[in-house]
């Protein structure tokens, strides 16, 4: 007989490392015809960086982005990166490049500023333009001044950037103690069918809420969420490392034998943002890599022991063979 179940997961996970110090740094580039290059140590994983960056860059600079190109990932040549790891990137690579990109902007200012013979604070920068609020006629825009930068005062129009997460140190007399900079918060439901003749378990829907700040692409966002929710499937019915039954020699010697799941095996997926912005990270945004997949598994095998009226399962993946098992050892206690 093919039964329902629903389950819920919820977790937390940190932005950056936990007490800081992974710094990252980004260097912005503007040419004489306006454009720019944003030159960062992250490397490009799927996680959208590159993407993200460019849009952090145009937003500071109010460019089109098609006007920007990211460079990543070339330790010999881009800046200091400390890694892609504890779902650090988007914030912490992402202020650099926020502060890589103010800093060029003020640099355009003051080369503003020195043409008009205009204090920088009597100055807008913005639709493109550079204007004096003393006297609007006085106006330029901002790729004509590029390029009298780099032709006519023979200079660079570089900005540096560089984000380091620090907190101070722990108060010993009461243990309080600040580790990380953002924290993000999912939830995850899932509904499956469980067939008890066979083990076999599909799951058909879930439904992920994910709070990670203000997401700055939230396209590139709900992809991560769905691809999240596919390793919570593989995690929660199918990939398994160590199996250890009946023995060790039974261990997984190749990809071939590691059972990923493919696009038949994906339910339907609802993703829901929740929006909270971060004082913390570049315009509210929070890091989102590893949460995403950390939820999916263990939601699925709460569905199952719903729907098996409460069998409790203590081995990942829930493989036919081990449902089976769990609802016989039930049966039996019964």
């Amino acid at each position: 007989m093919k039964r329902k179940g629903k389950g819920v997961a919820v977790t937390i996970h940190s932005s950056g490392l936990t007490g800081g110090n992974d710094p990252s740094e980004a260097i912005v580039r503007m040419h004489a015809d306006g454009s720019v290059t944003v030159n960062i140590g992250s490397t490009e994983l799927g996680q959208g960086i590159k993407t993200v960056s460019r849009q952090i860059a145009a937003e500071v600079l109010q460019l089109d982005p098609g006007l920007v190109r990211v460079i990543a990932g070339d330790s010999d040549a881009d800046p200091v990166c400390t890694g892609q790891f504890a779902s650090r990137t988007t914030l912490i690579c992402g202020n650099a490049v926020k502060k890589a990109a103010e800093a060029l902007k003020y640099k355009l200012l003051e080369y503003a500023g020195a043409k008009f013979q205009t204090p920088v604070d009597k100055l807008t920068y913005q639709e493109g333009s550079i204007t004096s609020t003393l006297d609007p006629e006085k106006s330029i825009k901002v790729k004509d001044l590029a390029a009298e930068a780099v032709w006519v005062a023979q200079d660079a129009l570089i900005g540096i950037g560089r984000h380091n997460p620090t907190f101070a140190p722990r108060d010993n007399e009461t243990g309080k103690a600040d580790f990380f900079q953002a924290l993000q918060y999912i939830s995850c439901v899932a509904e499956v069918t469980v067939d008890d003749e066979t083990g076999l378990v599909d799951v058909d829907k879930m439904y992920v809420a994910l709070e990670m700040g203000t997401p700055i692409n939230p396209l590139l966002l709900e992809g991560q969420i769905e691809g999240g929710a596919g390793f919570g499937v593989g995690f929660g019915l199918s990939e398994d490392v160590l199996p250890y039954y009946p023995s060790i020699k039974h261990v997984r010697t190749s990809y071939r034998e590691y059972r990923i799941p493919t696009a038949l095996d994906m339910p339907h997926i609802e993703s829901i943002l929740v929006e909270k912005p971060s004082s913390f990270g570049p315009f509210g945004a929070k890091g989102c890599g590893e949460i995403v997949a950390n939820a999916g598994g263990p939601a699925i095998v709460s569905a199952v022991s719903n729907a098996l009226g409460g069998v409790k399962f203590f081995e990942l993946p829930l493989t036919p063979e081990r449902v089976l098992r769990a609802l016989a050892e039930q049966n039996k206690g019964e």
